[in-house]
């Protein structure tokens, strides 16, 4: 199973790294297939020989099989997914495939199309869309299943193009294959009569919503609340961002989002409450396996059937199912059954962060806790538990490490204390919720023990956030490519081999992987020291530029995005972290310093009409906040080789000041579009 879920993975890797016609795809998969039928023919007359050639052909059956199951989810290869370009007219008829989501200054929700109109046209369309609706434009019958017909035109989405950020554009895709969102007016839509909605979805959500109403009901603290939703269905739009930058700095973001550890806890709560009833054979047989699966499924739909826990889901129904029948069953097949399964369903989600750091961290804790357990022997029992579960944690770090590295660029160093306080403590939140839930009928009762989640809620983001504020609680800015984590895991793999197998060559192996990877350390480090960059970033409604020399970046642009926390991480830390850049100054605002010399280069920066006497020969031209100036003229009394647009400014003005450039024959650069302008200077 291990081996067939790998050959899947690489043609699921090689259809979206190196795209395969699906003419050719068919093409290879009926000669594979072909072979493997004629193969046990001449096999007969020479059966060592040729015996390779049948594992080959069923490698490549499989490795096309990933390949294909990419083409088909992919909503852009479906004929019928034809969006017409934003620069067209035309209508589009959505439904609404989730309940609104309340956000800041809008609410937001992802629909369907069902189909366009155009030139008095219906033409039946696949897709999916972001829905955001201002907040004084949402109607009162909208939600769930409703059919709207909107005049705005479908954006595509596209992600910032800043250096490490974040590709949202690739995420909306894999997630929900989503491709365009739109955002609407109170009278750029119109809600239809017509609904559609699947009968088990609207009862998840009206479930949902009731479990959410009793949290709501008997915790009112806004921050305890949302840990609350979260910890019981995985429910994380009221979680404050504080709080979860928090938790993610300590080690700690498993415990509010839903995993194996929430799963594994009702599990063992279910079997608990049966266990009276063990003596009852039908019971064991029948009652107590459909009960326990049909729960933890529910459970699971519940919290949203995220990567990590339809991983759990599946595990613990191939164990209550070997148990019903009784069979033992493997946990390296039970996770690659699970794997499989959840990637023939998306296998998109192999790049998402949560599926990866489920199945590494359950098979780094399955392979090293009982080593690291062993190391120590403890006579006292409450010391053992502890010593145990701080096996756990240290084990649990061991295969997510690189991948930590990699996608976060940071390691919380108080991982091992805040997951003492953590894990413990919010299985007990678990089962208070839980037991909340059933006594919600009775008033008084309820009132008391949310008091006491509330109060036990709190003590626990105390301590998380207290940890997370410590000086020392972090370390970040760790530069990681995916180089790096592939030698990495080839350390952390031939270390494991030699340690516990007793393999010398593994550790042979080891030490050569840990000098390439100090090789590539070291030129990472001489080249990043020598790098001397311009860098526009692409931030909706904000300047921002930086002048990198070395490991030092010079910052031009508005002061929010240095000092707003959620700016600076989303744009800024990133790019810093990507290009190694550690010390930073802050110069000041474009029209204080509108010309700039740097590396021989002359960076003209404007977001507002300046006069000039005269100027240099210009090398880039930054225009930001629409600035009132006459381009035109600009570009025939100056040498100005390169014109830089960027998110500030309005798409109108951006037209024009296009119209300039082209008439000037000077290019010019739209960070809207095309992302941050990077140049080397």
């Amino acid at each position: 199973m291990l081996r067939l879920l790998l050959v899947v993975s690489i043609g699921i890797l090689v259809q979206c790294y190196l795209p395969i016609p699906i003419l050719w795809l068919c093409g290879i998969g009926v000669v594979s297939v072909l072979l493997l039928t004629i193969l046990p023919l001449i096999i007969l007359q020479k059966p060592i020989t040729l015996q390779w050639l049948r594992g080959l052909a069923i490698h490549f059956i499989l490795i096309v099989l990933g390949s294909v199951l990419v083409y088909t989810k992919d909503v852009r290869n479906n004929p019928n997914h034809v969006i017409p370009a934003p620069t067209s007219t035309y209508a589009t008829v959505l439904t609404l495939t989730e309940p609104l989501i309340a956000k800041a200054k809008s609410y937001k929700a992802n629909a369907t199309i069902r189909y366009i109109i155009q030139d008095s046209i219906q033409q039946a369309t696949v897709g999916n869309v972001i829905l955001y609706i201002g907040k004084d434009s949402v109607q009162p019958t909208l939600g769930y299943g409703s059919t709207i017909l909107i005049s705005q035109v479908l954006q595509p989405i596209r992600s910032s193009g800043n250096p490490g950020a974040f590709d949202y554009n690739r995420q909306c895709l894999y997630s929900n294959n989503i491709t365009h969102q739109v955002y609407l007016k109170p009278h750029d839509y119109v809600v239809l009569p017509q609904h559609h909605y699947n009968t088990f979805k609207q009862w998840i959500y009206a479930l949902r919503n009731n479990l959410l109403s009793i949290i709501n009901t008997y915790i009112t603290s806004p921050k305890e609340k949302g840990v609350a939703e979260a910890l019981l269905i995985g429910y994380r739009d009221d979680l404050d961002k504080e709080l979860i930058q928090a938790y993610s700095n300590t080690g700690t973001i498993h415990v509010i989002a839903i995993s194996g550890l929430h799963l594994g806890f009702i599990y063992l709560l279910l079997l608990f409450l049966f266990k009276p009833l063990s003596k009852y054979t039908w019971v064991v047989k029948w009652v107590q396996p459909v009960v326990i699966i049909g729960i933890l499924w529910l459970f699971s739909i519940l919290a949203g059937a995220a990567p990590s826990i339809l991983r759990s889901a599946i595990m613990f129904t191939c164990i209550v199912i070997a148990n019903c029948i009784g069979r033992s069953t493997s946990i390296y097949n039970t996770m690659a059954t699970s794997a499989l399964i959840i990637l023939c369903i998306n296998p998109f989600s192999l790049w998402d962060v949560g599926f990866q750091l489920s199945y590494s961290a359950v098979l780094s804790i399955i392979i090293f806790m009982k080593p690291i357990y062993h190391i120590i022997y403890c006579k006292y029992k409450v010391i053992d538990w502890l010593w145990q579960l701080a096996s756990v944690t240290f084990a649990a770090q061991i295969l997510t490490f690189p991948i930590v590295l990699y996608h976060f660029h940071q390691f919380p160093n108080l991982f091992l204390i805040t997951n003492m306080v953590a894990v413990p403590l919010s299985t007990i939140l678990l089962g208070g919720t839980l037991l909340l839930l059933c006594v919600s009928w009775c008033t008084p009762i309820a009132a008391l023990l949310g008091q006491a989640l509330t109060f036990s809620i709190w003590c626990m983001n105390s301590v998380i956030t207290w940890c997370s504020s410590m000086t020392y609680a972090i370390t970040d800015y760790i530069s990681f490519d995916m180089a790096q984590c592939l030698l990495l895991y080839t350390i952390i793999i031939t270390l494991a081999y030699w340690l516990l197998k007793k393999y010398k060559p593994a550790c042979k192996v080891a030490l050569l992987t840990i000098l390439l990877l100090c090789i590539h350390y070291a030129y990472n480090t001489v080249h990043l020291q020598h790098q001397r960059k311009l860098v526009v970033y692409s931030i909706p409604k904000q300047q921002a530029t930086d002048i990198i020399i070395g490991n030092t970046y010079y910052y031009i642009g508005d002061s929010i995005v240095q000092e707003d926390e959620f700016l600076h991480n989303f744009h800024l830390k990133p790019a810093h972290i990507a290009m190694g850049v550690h010390k930073g100054t802050y110069i000041g605002y474009y029209n204080a310093y509108p010309l700039v010399h740097a590396c021989n280069k002359n960076i003209l920066l404007l977001d507002a009409s300046y006069t000039f006497d005269t100027l240099p020969s210009i090398d880039v031209l930054i225009l930001s906040k629409n600035a009132k100036i006459k381009l035109e003229k600009l570009l025939q009394k100056y040498n100005i080789k390169q014109v830089v647009a960027d998110a500030s400014n309005s798409d109108k003005v951006i037209a024009q000041w296009q119209l300039h450039c082209n008439t000037a024959n000077v290019p010019l650069y739209n960070t809207k579009v095309s992302g941050a302008y990077i140049q080397k200077l």
